[in-house]
């Protein structure tokens, strides 16, 4: 079975099999993947806890529905499109490979739950897509907001898309992750969001790097302006050049926001500008704050180094840096605050 075909069958299965969603909170199933792709068709455990039918339906070699019953005497329809290896299922394949799994419950409030993989590697190059969805009232959960403080969800999404791309020859990756859900405080609801993004390319020959992080966790509803909510941001280069000519070069802008900043202050240090050494700025708990720092040594003697620090919420700052021949060995600034944590500490 081709791909492309994979994918049609599976997304005019969801599409019919999937009814309205209702907004009662299940329980996402946790029993994808049991399954792996077999010489003559795909092999499927019964899943501990479940009664599974004897014969499934099949067709071609990819393809594989069943009906599956908990100990409740709640019924699923499974349905499984694959195409790959032998022995390939999720999280475990070669290349190519392509797997979409559904459940389905029969005779409830409507709802499916449902995982897809496509993986590929070919000279070198990687690419990775992975998504989530659990809907209707068998399979949303909730998650209590306390769990997203550290920007984990803990398996609890209503949709979750992850995707990958690895391209090993020339050192460059990128990732790109976003989950959506609900939570709740006592008896307040509300749904949150929480995206990833991490690039990085590396030229080892030339001496490169570059990379660029970011992590985001909002709340919409009731919990909008919920004291866990977070914004993290990196961009950070890096060139080494070596010789007589050569030149190093360091370069990192930081944003930090919401949770997971303190009271403090931003105080410069000595080894930068005269006359400055002391000067500091304060910042409160949940400020949104900047730092950049830029160092750069020329072979020669050209030496310079910069560093600033600002405090976006309250409109203040400081900044530090110095000339030819002083010193480029930025921080000039130290940060702190009262939860004795770095904010702009790498993530």
């Amino acid at each position: 079975m081709k791909i492309r075909k994979a994918i049609k069958i599976a997304v005019a299965g969801a599409a019919v099999a999937m009814p309205v969603a209702a907004f009662a909170m299940g329980t996402a199933l946790t029993i994808h993947g049991q399954w792996t792709i077999g010489a003559t068709g795909i092999t499927a455990t019964c899943p501990t806890g479940y009664t599974c039918v004897a014969s499934p339906n099949t067709d071609e070699t990819g393809f594989l529905q069943r009906q599956i019953t908990d100990t409740n005497g709640k019924t699923f329809i499974q349905t499984v499109v694959a195409e790959g290896g032998v022995g390939d299922t999720f999280g475990a394949a070669t290349s190519p490979f392509f797997g979409d799994e559904t459940f389905v419950v029969m005779n409830g409030n409507g709802g499916v739950s449902g995982q897809s993989q496509q993986f590929e590697t070919a000279a070198g190059v990687v690419f990775d897509n992975n998504a989530l969805l659990n809907t209707g009232a068998e399979f949303m959960e909730m998650t209590m907001v306390g769990d997203l403080t550290d920007g984990v969800v803990n398996g609890a999404e209503m949709i979750r898309l992850t995707t990958t791309i690895t391209d090993a020859g020339n050192e460059f990756t990128s990732a790109f992750g976003f989950d959506h859900g609900m939570t709740m405080v006592g008896g307040t609801a509300g749904k949150f969001s929480l995206i990833t993004l991490d690039q990085n390319s590396n030229d080892t020959a030339a001496g490169f790097t570059s990379s660029f992080k970011k992590s985001n966790l909002s709340f919409e509803g009731a919990l909008a302006g919920n004291s866990n909510e977070f914004g993290r941001q990196d961009v950070i280069s890096n060139l080494n050049v070596a010789g007589t000519n050569g030149i190093t070069q360091t370069f990192r802008a930081s944003e930090r926001s919401g949770a997971g900043i303190g009271n403090g202050n931003a105080t410069i240090l000595a080894g930068g500008k005269n006359g400055m050494v002391g000067t500091s700025t304060p910042f409160s708990a949940g400020d949104f704050v900047a730092e950049v720092q830029f160092n750069q040594d020329v072979a020669g003697g050209q030496l310079f180094g910069f560093n600033s620090f600002s405090n976006l919420t309250a409109s203040t700052g400081v900044k530090n840096h110095t000339g030819t021949n002083f010193s480029a060995g930025a921080p000039f600034i130290t940060v702190t605050d009262d939860t004795a944590l770095d904010p702009f500490a790498p993530f």
